[in-house]
Order: structure tokens, then sequence, then C-alpha cells
């Protein structure tokens, strides 16, 4: 385990960057429910529950939970506490949470930061029957081992490309640099979401194949651009996916840079037709996970409720419900063809080398890199100009 004081240093810095605005994953609801909550059997209690299982991540994370009567026959209570960044989720564990919480869902490449803290136990995934339906991209994934160890099983997934309206007048733009010409300017608008506004842009200036890992002279020449485009050339700032999504709706702007998959899903209920690109520059692509938190109660139950999670049934509505990718392919056909039509299960490994899942930036100056403060304290001279 790392020193104390350098869990603390750490700490800090996730929390300037998670609640600097709206996660991406609650974009669509109101105020109230970013607040950090609990709520305690969503579905009714259950009669005479064996276990209660305590968890915490996005509000919406909680519906494959419940999929079928899993719950039901196994007696299982179910109690969400939902998140409104993923340092709420560190503080909760930090906070008194090991010893109530039985699964808690951060990003992949935050669970290192997780263990450093020391708040997360092995997985032994020999107990996951499921885990060998995973699609072998998501089995194989380095990102689930730490330090040789397994802490996480992943969940669901996603991407965030270029998103426009298909009703366009304008040519698609096929690389992130396009909009740099003068057809698109203020006809699109950037989407605040810290770092994940950033990846793109660092590929198309720096050229890298890893976005985390320039130097702090990459950076800059990477915030600078990205003032530029902003100043320039972008029609708004939005400061949330809900607010750009919104403003492709109106007709207010014709592409959103940076956006995200399930936006289409939304916005054809409102009677507009969205459609999205991976630029050639590469995008961001992102993992959810499971994890069990040290000392959970019930862990048998909570290991059937993990295994549950990353099924068929509960991985139709991962893609049903909440228009995510789904980590077991065997759900696909059972998905609506809408749903299913959004990610491209046969071919993972052209999705990851289009949005490529990558590490966060170093936390600690490793004398060749930008480190992670050194990010947020660029993107925050974004903001300002």
């Amino acid at each position: 385990m790392i020193p104390s004081s350098h869990s603390e240093r750490l700490l800090r810095s996730l929390m300037r960057s998670t609640e600097a605005g709206l996660p991406r994953r609650r974009f669509l609801q109101g105020a109230a429910a970013t607040a950090c909550l609990t709520a305690v059997g969503l579905s009714g209690r259950e009669a005479h529950a064996a276990a209660t299982i305590g968890w915490m991540g996005w509000e919406e994370y909680g519906y494959p939970l419940r999929a079928g009567s899993y719950i039901q026959d196994n007696q299982i209570e179910l109690e969400g506490t939902f998140a409104s960044s993923i340092e709420s989720i560190l503080t909760k564990l930090r906070g008194g949470g090991l010893g109530t919480m039985g699964l808690v869902m951060p990003t992949w490449n935050y669970v290192s930061l997780f263990q450093e803290s020391g708040v997360l136990q092995e997985i032994d995934k020999d107990r996951l029957s499921n885990f060998q339906q995973l699609d072998p991209f998501w089995q194989s994934f380095e990102g689930n081992l730490y330090k040789g160890e397994r802490y996480l099983v992943p969940y669901l997934w996603g991407g965030l490309p270029l998103v426009y309206r298909k009703d366009t007048a304008l040519p698609v733009p096929q690389n992130w640099a396009d909009l740099e010409k003068p057809e698109y300017k203020n006809q699109f608008c950037l989407i605040h979401d810290t770092t994940s506004t950033m990846f793109h842009w660092v590929y198309t200036v720096t050229g890298v194949d890893v976005a985390t890992m320039i130097t702090p002279k990459q950076l800059d020449d990477t915030i600078a651009y990205m003032i530029k485009i902003k100043k320039e050339h972008a029609r708004m700032l939005a400061m949330s996916y809900g607010e750009g999504l919104d403003a492709l709706i109106r007709g207010e702007v014709q592409i959103a840079a940076q956006g995200w998959e399930p936006m289409a899903s939304w916005a054809r209920e409102k009677g507009v037709e969205l459609d999205w690109i991976y630029p050639s520059e590469k995008s961001y692509g992102w993992m959810d996970t499971l994890c069990i938190p040290k000392d959970a109660p019930y862990l048998d139950e909570t290991y059937g409720l993990l295994n549950h999670a990353i099924g068929t049934e509960a991985q139709v509505v991962v893609g049903d419900q909440i228009f995510c990718g789904a980590v077991n392919p065997s759900a696909v056909p059972l998905m609506a063809p809408a749903s299913a039509a959004i990610y491209p299960y046969g071919d993972m490994a052209s999705f990851n080398a289009h949005a490529p899942l990558i590490p966060l930036p170093p936390f600690e100056d490793d004398g060749k890199h930008a480190t992670y403060n050194q990010w947020l304290e660029g993107y925050e001279r974004f903001l300002k100009a």
C-alpha cells in the first residue's frame, strides 16, 4: 500500500476532476439526483431477505442487478447508494463503508487508486461461472489486473465519439481536426468532461499512441489548441452532455465534439435522429466495473449477485435500458435491434483501436510525462480562456 500522505494527495486530485461537472452517465437526470443519495429497497423490501447487499454506483447501474427474479429467488435485499462522482465511491468506502458494501462500480482506470487506498478485496473469478461467457476481449483485457491480481470484473462499456445530426447538410467530419474548417465554424459544441474532453485533442495534436503518456510540452500544446478551437471555431462549451444534447435537438449545433453513443437513443425519443463516428485520430473508450470492497458481508451472496450481473439476463438490461455496451455477447441477440446495433459487438478489437481504453495520467512526476495534476491545471486554463 502506498503511504497515507501520498494516497491523500491522489484523492484530492481525484476530487478536483470528478466534482467539476455532471458525470457522463447521469446527464439526463435532474439536479436532485446528482447528490449522493441512499435508496433502500428500490423495488420494495424483500420479504424475509436472507442477505442485504449494499452497492454503490450510478443510479441506473442498479437496473441490471434487478433483472428477472434473481434477487427474489435468492432472498436478497439490495440497498443502493447513488454515486455523484467516482470520488464519492472512494470517500464512502474510506469513511465507514467497509463492512457494509458488497459491490462498487468505478471506472476501470481508477481501480488502481481504490486498491492503493486499501478498500478492495481480490476477486476469485473461479467463483463466477458467467465469467467464461464474457467476450474474449473483456476476459483478457490487461486492465482487469492490478499488480498481477484481480480487483475488478468488467460490467459495461462505451466510447466518446463525434456525434452529429443525421439531417445535417454539412459533410460528416472524418477527423477531429476537420472542425477547424470554415464550414464548421459555430456549427458544433464542445462538452465539459475534464480529462474526457482532452483525450481526443491530445491524439489530434500529438499523434501519440497512448494519450495519457505525453510530455508537459505536448500537454501545453494540446491546451493551446483546445483554447483555439473553443474561442475561434466552436459555438459553445456545453457544461454537460445533457446541455450538448439539447443543443443538438434544437438544431443550435449540428455536431457535438465529443459526444456519447446513448445520446442518439434519447434524441430519437424527441424526434431527432443522431449518428456518430470515431474520427481517424482516435476517441476515448471507457469501461465501468464491478468490485468487491474489503470486509463485504454476505460474501457468497455477493459473488452470486456479481455473477448474475454479468449473466445474459442482466446484460440485456445493460443494452436495452442503459444503452451501454454489454460485456456478455450472449445478451446481444435478445436485445431490441436498435440497442444491439449501437456497438460493434462482433469486432471489439476494432472498437478499441478507434476508442482505446487508456490508463489515467501518472500521479507522480517521473521526469518525462505530464502528471495528473498538470492535466487538471491545463484543463482549468482551458475552462477560463
